[in-house]
């Protein structure tokens, strides 16, 4: 078994095109960020070479006016979200895993808590690149937001895990950047949250995120993001206070809980999820938990 890294878009394609040939399997991996091998970590347990595509991390497009941008499939989802933030720009994705590559998070159709304000990305991608099971090199979609071509063969990869091909490059619509991102968060002893999160759901209030932990003692910590100028967080503020009252408040850059030792307050567009997993020094690979079942079923699930 070896790891196999092509340097161009050729030398890729003639790579799978002779595995094809000779009907040997590999498998495919971008910066290795989510890469598990078997329970027992054995990787003998696996047949095949690995395929990465790191290298494979340049900018195809940027078109800051129309607001699109098109990467290869090895860039990092952190380097495209710093490329997009020098235009004050971002694509509304934020896996748990930030160093994954962009093709990665396709094939996982992987997004983050701001899906429920902003999206997945069935919304925002647009044009995509791929090496499909007999080699031929597949485009689909486009550079242009509105775009119009027989089967949608770009949201038919967003999940298919490799199984339908090799990613190569992707397009993406993205958006300008929320105005003054903020949280509010609060510590719960018991579940009464969920309740309230149901009171405050039906007010329909344009949160970015909401998470929630339990902590080592039994407490939930709850936490929200909510973006807009000064006015229009004023009137978001009171009406989450209308629900929970006093439980929940602005936390302060920096500033954490009384016996918590990370600081919820600093990730105010992601969510305080990351900032937790660093604290406590944990791999990315042991704290990697998505809620994919429908809200209501969320807040009826037993927690």
């Amino acid at each position: 078994m070896s790891k196999i890294e092509p340097g161009s878009l050729e030398e890729l394609q003639n790579w799978v095109n002779s595995r094809i040939e000779t009907q040997v399997p590999f498998r495919i991996c971008g910066n290795g960020s989510r890469f598990v091998s078997t329970i027992s970590g054995n990787q003998k347990d696996i047949p095949g070479d690995i395929l990465s595509l790191k290298k494979l991390d340049g900018t195809c497009f940027f078109d800051p006016d129309d607001m699109v941008v098109g990467v290869e499939a090895g860039m990092s989802i952190r380097t495209l979200q710093g490329m997009l933030a020098e235009e004050n720009m971002v694509l509304p994705v934020n896996p748990w895993f930030p160093d994954s590559c962009v093709g990665s998070v396709v094939a996982c159709n992987d997004y983050g808590p701001n899906r429920m304000d902003m999206g997945g990305l069935r919304d925002c991608i647009i044009g995509i690149e791929y090496i499909n099971g007999k080699g031929e090199l597949v485009q689909a979609g486009g550079k242009v937001v509105k775009n119009v071509s027989g089967y949608d063969l770009t949201r038919m990869m967003l999940g298919s895990q490799g199984g339908l091909g090799v990613i190569t490059a992707v397009n993406f619509k993205v958006m300008p950047r929320p105005v003054e991102p903020h949280g509010m968060f609060g510590i719960f002893r018991d579940e009464a949250w969920l309740s309230q999160l149901k009171e405050l759901r039906k007010l329909r209030i344009p949160l970015n995120w909401i998470q929630a932990l339990s902590t080592s003692d039994s407490s939930w910590v709850l936490g929200m993001g909510y973006s807009g100028n000064k006015l229009n967080r004023n009137r978001i503020e009171g009406e989450i206070r209308e629900v929970f009252g006093n439980t929940l408040n602005i936390q302060p850059d920096g500033k954490s809980y009384s016996g918590q030792i990370f600081t919820p307050g600093e990730q105010r567009f992601t969510g305080f999820l990351p900032s937790i997993r660093d604290a406590w020094k944990m791999e990315e690979s042991h704290f990697h938990v998505f809620a994919t079942l429908p809200t209501e079923e969320i807040f009826t699930f037993p927690f």
